[in-house]
This record gives structure tokens, C-alpha cells and sequence, in this order.
């Protein structure tokens, strides 16, 4: 009976024994992971300086906060790292861990279907708050992350999104179509593929650019972004005449791309605290560029150099008559955009339904 006793008080210790080292390994495994420290690197396409790389390191700070640390984002401006339209080609590669690119610059890994996505503001489309609703609440990020998965991209969400572009900085006025006619217009995306069907030439740069090329000449007007960026890169010196409202691009934004194997080597938890704060700079940034966008028009307005325009809405109807034909066009070639212009024309039907049915139209402050 002893025997049997002190075998079995054997075997027990044993299992106690396996067990516990199993448990201090799992612990010594967890702790690891919850110590370990990431490091990216991301590249904005914004310059240094602009309200959108601010709000780019202020993300970047918030993530470190949030995470204690274990996720550290050095932040770059727009051609720092790798040039400006390779941006998702350097992500896909993991050459950089994250960008913060503008759509438009992956026409030709994509296809039209960019456009779709917040390429250079979609012409003709819908606003801010429309599309912010769209994307995360109607299947517009699903869309994204379909589309560049196979690039090797994992689509965040939208990091930074404006208001409104100002249509056009230029040194003749534009008032009718015919004064599209052979300008060499800087833009890109789906208004640069209208703007060439009006007779623009369309060149495409990047924002750091546009300056010294509108004072050589190399182009005659450009669109870059709202009142608030534009001013503080002293585009106010360089064009004469300043054009609204901005038809051809109703909301500006960058989206939030990381590398999926950087992505796949993110622990869970850290993941969804860089999805959490990716999804509150969706409105944080847009709350701040919208007043900074209000207060440097009001600049522009009072300058005595420039003439601020508004483009007639014979124009305008032309534009979206023109981007209409064009999307057209892209849904017979391919049955994803037609399935997502649709998602999107049945959303903003809805969302705008509401609006004029619920959505007062008069206020006292107008009084």
C-alpha cells in the first residue's frame, strides 16, 4: 500500500512538474512577444512641413503612446526614402514598412479601379464625410484590401482626409472649357484623364514640385490640395487666379498602407491599436484641415495679388458629364469597378436621401 502511495505521490509531482515548466516557458514566450519592440519605416506623400505630415507624426506619437513603445514609426516625407510614385511598390516589397500615398500614383498597378478608391479626390463624387462613411461602413475598405492584397499591401484605413481642393491655381482665368484648352495643367488620377478629354495637357508631379515648375513655365495651372496646404506652400505667389469649387476633387485623403509581412508580424493587440488610431485621425484630421482649409482661404480671399474665381456651373456639369462617359467606359472592362460603383452610387442615394429629408437646410447663423 506504501509503495502504490509513493508512487503515485511520484507520478504527481512529475505532472506538476511538466506542467509548471510548460507554463513558465508559455509565460516566458508571452512576455517576450509583450517586450519585443517594432520598428517601421514610412514614407508620407506629403512634404515636410505641410499639415498632412504633421498629422502623419502626430499619428506616429499617438501609436508609440498607445503601444508603450513596442511600435515606433519614423516618419518621412514625400520622395525621402524612395520616390514619390513608388511609394506602394516599396510597401508591397517591405523596402519600407508603411506609406501614406494618394491612390492616384497606383493607376498603372491597379488600374481605373484607383479611382474608385479616393484617387485624387474622385471628381464629380462624393464629399468627406460621404466617403469616410462609405469606406468603413459600407464595404469600401473590404474593396481596398482586396484590391492590394495580391501587391503585397494591407490596407489600414484612411489616415488623414481633407475637404475640398481648390480647383485651380493659374495665370489666366478659367471661366469656360475652352480655357482648359491647352493648358498644361498639373494633376493626376481620374481628373487628369477628364481634363484630358476637355484638351489640357496633363503633367503629373509631386507636390514639392509645383512651385518652381509654375515659375519656369513647365506648366501654366495645377491642382494640389485645399486652401489650407496651398497657402502655406505660397502658392499665392505663383498663380494670379485662384478657381472654386473644387468639382474635380470634393475630398482629398491618404490612406494608411503597410507591407503584409509587416503586418503579419504585428502581435493582435498591436494591431488593433494601430487600427483604432488610424480610424480616429479619419476625423481628427479632417476637423483640423477643415479649419485650417477655412481660415486660409479667407487669406487668399483678402490678397490683393490673387483673384479668386468660381467656375460656372455650365462647366461643372460638362466635368461630370465627361467622368460619367469614363465610368462608364471602365464598367463594361471590368465587372469589380462596376460592382463597386454601383456599392457606391446606392450608398450615396441613401446617405443623401436622409440628408434632404432630415438634414435641416436653414440655421440661425445664416440670419
Amino acid at each position: 500500500m506504501k509503495k502504490r502511495v509513493l508512487i503515485i505521490t511520484i507520478l504527481l509531482v512529475f505532472t506538476m512538474s511538466v506542467l509548471m515548466t510548460g507554463c513558465s516557458a508559455k509565460q516566458a514566450e508571452t512576455t517576450a512577444v509583450q517586450d519585443k519592440v517594432y520598428k517601421w519605416t514610412l514614407q508620407s506623400t506629403s512634404p515636410s512641413g505641410t499639415l498632412t505630415y504633421k498629422l502623419t507624426e502626430d499619428f506616429a506619437k499617438d501609436v508609440a503612446a498607445a503601444t508603450n513603445n513596442r511600435l515606433q514609426i519614423q516618419v518621412h516625407a514625400v520622395g525621402a526614402v524612395v520616390p514619390y510614385n513608388e511609394v506602394t511598390a516599396a510597401v508591397g516589397k517591405g523596402s519600407i514598412q508603411a506609406g501614406t500615398p494618394n491612390v492616384s500614383i497606383d493607376l498603372g498597378r491597379i488600374g481605373p479601379k484607383a479611382m474608385l478608391l479616393g484617387a485624387s479626390g474622385s471628381t464629380g463624387g462624393m464629399g468627406p464625410v460621404e466617403f469616410l462613411t462609405w469606406f468603413y461602413e459600407y464595404g469600401g475598405l473590404n474593396y481596398a484590401q482586396k484590391i492590394y492584397e495580391p501587391l503585397g499591401v494591407h490596407v489600414v484605413g484612411v489616415l488623414t482626409v481633407s475637404p475640398a481642393e481648390l480647383f485651380a491655381h493659374s495665370n489666366k482665368p478659367i471661366t469656360a472649357a475652352k480655357d482648359l484648352k491647352g493648358l498644361k495643367f498639373r494633376t493626376m488620377g481620374l481628373w487628369g484623364e477628364v481634363l484630358t478629354k476637355m484638351g489640357a495637357s496633363v503633367v503629373t508631379m509631386s507636390g514639392g514640385d509645383i512651385y518652381e515648375s509654375m515659375q519656369r513655365g513647365v506648366i501654366d495651372a495645377f491642382e494640389y490640395c485645399g486652401a489650407g496646404i496651398n497657402w502655406d506652400m505660397g502658392y499665392a505667389e505663383i498663380g494670379k487666379y485662384v478657381t472654386v469649387p473644387g468639382i474635380h476633387s470634393p475630398f482629398g485623403m491618404e490612406d494608411l498602407f503597410v507591407s503584409t509581412k509587416a503586418w503579419a508580424e504585428l502581435p493582435d493587440d498591436l494591431k488593433k491599436i494601430v487600427e483604432e488610431v488610424c480610424r480616429s485621425y479619419s476625423l481628427k484630421s479632417y476637423m483640423r484641415i477643415a479649419m485650417d482649409d477655412a481660415a486660409k482661404m479667407k487669406k487668399f480671399e483678402d490678397d490683393p495679388k490673387v483673384q479668386v474665381m468660381e467656375l460656372s456651373q455650365d462647366v461643372q456639369k460638362e466635368i461630370i458629364k465627361l467622368t460619367n462617359e469614363i465610368h462608364v467606359k471602365n464598367m463594361a472592362a471590368d465587372p469589380l469597378y462596376k460592382e463597386i460603383y454601383e456599392n457606391q452610387k446606392t450608398f450615396v442615394n441613401t446617405f443623401k436621401n436622409l440628408n434632404k429629408k432630415v438634414q435641416p437646410s436653414l440655421s440661425l447663423y445664416d440670419e
